[in-house]
């Protein structure tokens, strides 16, 4: 019963959605630094290395402030295809927040083209459901600016989203929490940045650090700041496949923990 009542409050009272979940509301939010960086810092001949194209498919599932009432599952694939003169990155995903009293549905496709710089649009539609009265659903959409960096033995890239109608008025508000991703990496670790601004227009950012350890495990560590959450996460590269975790905590509401499994094409090892 107080959990239940947690989540009207989290729900009508707090905002819409899980605002309190901040900058890791969405599942993916646990890693800035994407899936694609961290196998190519972890991989080595006897895990299993793959090329930087191909076709990758993730699924994972968690719980926000470790309730169940706000479970989180996810399924998504990402492909690159790069040639001579143009490269192209697709990527869709589903996510479902929520069971019984609320739950929250995401679709979300999006499209890069070109090499560095690249350019691309993003579409995003959600419907929430409190009780037995689902909402309108909203369809969002965002101009995407990606390109590849280089500073001596660290390589990396600089992503930008931007939002072509913010409004706090409209449902579920606005989903991404990275207006600008910054990830760099050499042959020891990996580090993001991410970008975002309140509702009142001031700046706020979050970190997520990948440290390589030894035969494809990494360490990780996530904070962000406008929620005052932190906490580690492991990622394990094994051929194919990855394995990643976050468990992230949250100062009052408990810890968000998540697990994602990440299937990729890979080129020897096991």
């Amino acid at each position: 019963m107080i959990r239940a009542c947690l989540v009207v409050f989290l729900v009508l009272v707090v905002g819409r959605g899980v605002s309190l979940a901040g900058g890791l509301r969405d599942f993916d939010d646990s890693w800035p630094i994407d899936s694609l960086t961290a196998r190519m810092l972890l991989a080595t001949p006897e895990t299993g290395r793959i090329s930087g194209h191909g076709l990758q498919v993730m699924a994972g599932q968690g719980r926000l402030f470790e309730m169940p009432e706000l479970s989180q599952r996810f399924l998504a694939m990402k492909g690159n295809i790069t040639g001579k003169t143009m490269a192209i990155k697709i990527a869709a995903q589903w996510e479902r927040t929520g069971s019984g009293l609320f739950v929250a549905d995401h679709l979300e496709g999006r499209v890069l083209l070109g090499q560095s710089p690249s350019w691309g649009i993003a579409a995003h539609w959600m419907r929430q459901t409190l009780g037995a009265n689902p909402e309108d659903a909203s369809l969002q959409w965002a101009l995407l600016w990606e390109l590849g960096l280089g500073f001596g033995d660290f390589k990396g890239r600089m992503h930008l989203e931007w939002p072509l109608k913010i409004s706090a008025d409209e449902l579920g508000g606005r989903r991404r929490n990275n207006l600008l991703n910054l990830t760099l990496s050499n042959n020891e670790f990996a580090a993001a940045l991410v970008v975002d601004r309140h509702d009142d227009g001031s700046p706020k950012a979050g970190f997520h650090l990948l440290l390589a350890l030894d035969r494809g495990l990494g360490l990780e560590f996530r904070a962000d700041p406008s929620t005052g959450s932190l906490g580690p996460g492991l990622t394990l590269v094994r051929g194919g496949l990855m394995l990643r975790t976050s468990h992230v905590i949250h100062p009052h509401l408990g810890v968000t923990h998540r697990l994602m499994l990440v299937v990729s094409k890979a080129s020897g090892g096991v």
